[in-house]
């Protein structure tokens, strides 16, 4: 017997069974019951929050902002009250603890005593942040809890636009000490940049002040240098006159002992020739021995003439050459320098007082200790100049009052010579002829009285010029030292001005940079004042109002829309019931019809598999239409496309019908546990409460291998997407679910076939089990 001979034979078993036919209509039924029961509610499951019982405790105790008071608890209560968004309920602390603990609040929420005085820290230094505490009841349902943490997220949102609408009028209300600093600001810039202007204007006169007076400077400089080297050539020349000096007093001083002995000598003389007079023979005698001393004392007055024609050739005309032009037209000749540069030396004193000015103007602090040094080197020189000036003065008159007495001395001198020729002369005519001795020694002690008046004169003489000398020696140390000195503070003067030369031109700089640096400030003070006028116009052209508030604490308002949207919340779940509906209704099915027991005993294994393959896609065609239909007709499911919408059903029932019969087919009982299992496996990882994405990534790949994931994607596509791409994909894959259970139950058909024909003869009718 064929195939569709078998299937028919199987109908007809049905018709002789009327109890086994309204169990198979009731069945039929039951996937009917399960889209009734969970699809027949139009209402969501956020229509009726306003029937969840939560608690709201205000302990807020107020605070001050801006000299307003401000209670955000009692704001954020009273706008509660208004709102359905939960069913709140306001209480006590205590009350909202004893409801929690009593399971009769899905959530606790309280805002704290401290909350308005928190809100108002927010230009504090250290601003503190307000909470919002809440207890939630998470065990007393899973789905309140998800709505109340919305709830609570919600209110944080309130409570956000509350408070930056209370920063924004905190902040605003400062706006007006804002304006006033910006105009105190933009006066005081003002002032700035007017002091800026007289600070550029001082600059610029000290500048150039600097710059004309730095050819002065320089010049003092290079004069300091010529004093200094013009000091150092007098040193160099009293310095070298120095040992002449000192040669002419010790001449000098030979000179006073000589004219000494000659005094002594003369009276000696005098006296012997008074003794002559009394005896000739003793005179022969004296003149015996006067002989040798006359003529030594000839000597010596010759001597003492080369020496006094030395000393005053030293004294008033010197050698001739102008190394040593005479020590008194030397001195005349430095006096003569000395009293030409008394002006200059005059005009260095007035710079001294210039340079302390200098030193004590502002901005000099750096050079005012070598300024004051320079200052009191040039006061010393100032004072220190007319003293050598009148030494030198002093010097020269000396020096000319010797050279005028030289000439009498060198006269005497050389009278004395004579004298003493005479004498010796005499002493030899006396030694001659005695005839003549009383003569020559009347003669010779007239002479004589001449030559110790003369020798006496010669001595007070003598004594005078190596006193002179003496003192001209002292002077001249003292010249020395004091030309030392002066040289010294030339050096110092030339050091100091030299620094000063430097530093002015450092100086010079550094006012040049000054000057710049206060152009620059200049102009950023103008800059700074027309910014704050600039800053003070736009602070006080702001007029902030309640809508430019409300903008700032909630600055941004959603404008979405939906793309597929649900008309009812049971539109979502559709999908997962009608396959849940579709599987269900085949597996209790296999509670009823024998999958696998032929009405006879068919020729051959594939007759029998397709008589009951056909049989079972009947039975599920059936289910699939009449679900749906109840499903569009009874409880009106809008759908984006009917006809594919059935056909989908049709095909789904198909599908599940094989996998629960290869089940079925192979283990039987077992098979039906396992397909139960299989259906509890499915209902929270095939993408029914929460999108497959979303699951933990190893159930995610264990729900690409389960058939709701495909039915119920596949009944979303023609439900509410209106995809037919999405459609055609899914219902691929679970063509191969339907092709692999299809070959599988068949390949159990025909190990069984085997068993199946020792226990029937062929086309003897087999009673269906219920």
């Amino acid at each position: 017997m064929g195939s569709f001979q078998l299937f028919g034979k199987e109908l007809s078993s049905l018709k002789n069974r009327k109890g086994l036919l309204f169990t198979l209509i009731g069945i039929m039924l039951i996937p009917i019951v399960y889209v009734a029961v969970l699809l027949s509610a139009t209402w969501g499951p956020y229509d009726n929050l306003d029937n969840l019982p939560v608690a709201f405790v205000n302990k807020d105790a107020g605070g001050v902002s801006s000299g307003q008071p401000i209670n955000v608890g009692n704001d954020l209560m009273e706008t509660l009250k208004e709102s359905k968004s939960l069913g709140w309920h306001f209480v006590s602390e205590k009350e909202a603890m004893d409801g929690l603990e009593k399971q009769e609040f899905y959530l606790v929420v309280e805002v704290p005593e401290d909350f308005s005085q928190k809100v108002t820290t927010v230009l504090d230094a250290n601003p503190q942040v307000p909470e919002l505490r809440y207890i939630q009841n998470e065990g007393l349902n899973f789905m309140g809890a998800q709505v109340t943490n919305s709830a609570v997220e919600r209110l944080r949102e309130q409570l956000g636009d509350k408070i930056t609408a209370t920063y924004a009028r905190t902040v605003f209300a400062r706006f007006t000490d804002i304006e006033t600093g910006f105009a105190t600001g933009a006066d005081g810039s003002k002032q700035i940049l007017t002091g800026t202007e007289q600070l550029a204007e001082g600059t610029n006169t000290l500048l150039s002040s600097l710059t004309d007076k730095s050819a002065d400077i320089n010049q003092l400089a290079a004069g300091a240098k010529t004093a200094d080297d013009g000091a150092g050539q007098l040193l160099s020349a009293i310095t070298g006159g120095t040992s002449n000096i000192n040669r002419l007093a010790s001449g000098a001083k030979e000179v006073a002992s000589g004219a000494g002995q000659l005094k002594n000598g003369s009276e000696q003389v005098l006296a012997g020739l008074n003794s002559i007079q009394g005896a000739t023979n003793q005179v022969y005698n004296g003149l015996q021995q006067l002989q040798p001393g006359s003529e030594e004392l000839l000597n010596g007055l010759q001597q003492l003439s080369t020496g006094a024609n030395q000393l005053y050739a030293g004294i008033a005309v010197g050698d001739g050459t102008a190394a040593n032009p005479g020590l008194a037209n030397g001195l005349a000749q430095l006096a003569t320098v000395l009293q030409s540069k008394q002006a200059d030396i005059e005009q260095l004193g007035q710079g001294a007082q210039l340079l302390q000015g200098l030193a004590q103007a502002p901005g000099m602090e750096t050079y005012r200790a070598n300024l004051l040094a320079l200052s009191e080197g040039l006061t010393e020189l100032a004072t220190i100049y007319p003293v050598a000036v009148q030494s030198a003065s002093a010097l020269n008159n000396g020096a000319q009052q010797i050279a005028q007495s030289m000439p009498s001395l060198t006269t005497g001198l050389e009278n004395a010579i004579v004298g003493q020729k005479t004498i010796v002369g005499g002493i030899d005519a006396l030694v001659t002829g005695q005839g003549q001795t009383v003569a020559g020694v009347s003669q010779l002690v007239n002479g004589q009285k001449a030559v110790v008046s003369g020798a006496t004169q010669l001595a007070s003489g003598a004594s005078q010029v190596a006193n002179g000398n003496q003192t001209l020696t002292s002077s001249w140390n003292q010249l020395g030292t004091g030309v030392s000195n002066l040289k010294n503070g030339l050096t110092q003067i030339s050091t100091g001005n030299e620094t000063v030369a430097l530093g002015w031109q450092t100086m010079t700089e550094g006012v040049t940079s000054l000057n710049d640096g206060v152009n620059r400030l200049q102009a950023g003070s103008n800059d700074l004042a027309t910014g704050l006028e600039g800053g003070r116009d736009q602070v006080a052209s702001l007029r902030i109002t309640d809508e430019n508030i409300a903008m700032f604490s909630s600055p941004v308002a959603l404008a979405g829309e939906k793309v597929n949207p649900y008309e009812y919340y049971r539109d979502s779940t559709a999908p997962y019931i009608l396959s849940l509906a579709l599987f269900v209704g085949m597996l209790v099915l296999s509670l009823f019809v024998d999958f696998k027991k032929p009405a006879v005993l068919p020729k051959s294994a594939v007759s029998w598999y397709v008589s009951k393959w056909m049989q079972l896609a009947m039975f599920a065609t059936i289910q699939a239409v009449l679900v749906t239909l109840f499903t569009l007709v009874v409880l009106q499911l809008s759908v984006a496309n009917v006809m594919l919408f059935i056909l989908f059903a049709i095909f789904v029932s198909i599908v599940f019908m094989s996998i629960i019969f290869f089940l079925v087919s192979v283990a039987g009982h077992i098979g039906r546990f396992i397909a139960l299992v299989l259906v509890v496996a499915q209902l929270s990882i095939t993408g029914s409460n929460l999108p497959i994405p979303m699951l933990p990534e190893n159930l995610q790949a264990v729900s690409s291998f389960l058939p709701f994931t495909y039915s119920i994607s596949g009944f979303k596509s023609v439900i509410s997407l209106g995809d037919v791409s999405l459609l055609s994909s899914n219902a691929a894959i679970l063509a191969i679910y339907l092709v692999g259970a299809s070959v599988l139950a068949f390949i159990a058909f025909i190990v069984s076939y085997k068993t199946l024909t020792t226990k029937y003869t062929p086309e003897v009718e087999v009673q269906p089990t219920v």
